[in-house]
């Protein structure tokens, strides 16, 4: 049985999230909510953003673990 997942308000049963399309989502997350101008902060934001992709079945455990950092 697929998992259910909600991505963009729809609720899907598709493949888990690539990286470029939780990226973009991420950058439009933190232009909105961001701290401009840290850094730190900023790949901060983005580990606690993949774990709860993760902890919600958006993103697989091995994508968790595997993606670099991008910031």
């Amino acid at each position: 049985m697929a998992k259910t997942a909600q991505r963009g308000g729809q609720m899907t049963t598709s493949k888990p999230m690539t990286k470029a399309e939780a990226l973009r989502d991420f950058r439009q997350l933190f232009k909105t909510f961001g701290k401009r101008g840290d850094a730190t902060a900023k790949r901060e934001d983005w580990n606690n953003y993949t774990d709860a992709l993760c902890k919600e079945g958006l993103i697989t455990l091995h994508q968790y673990e595997t993606w670099d950092q991008p910031f």
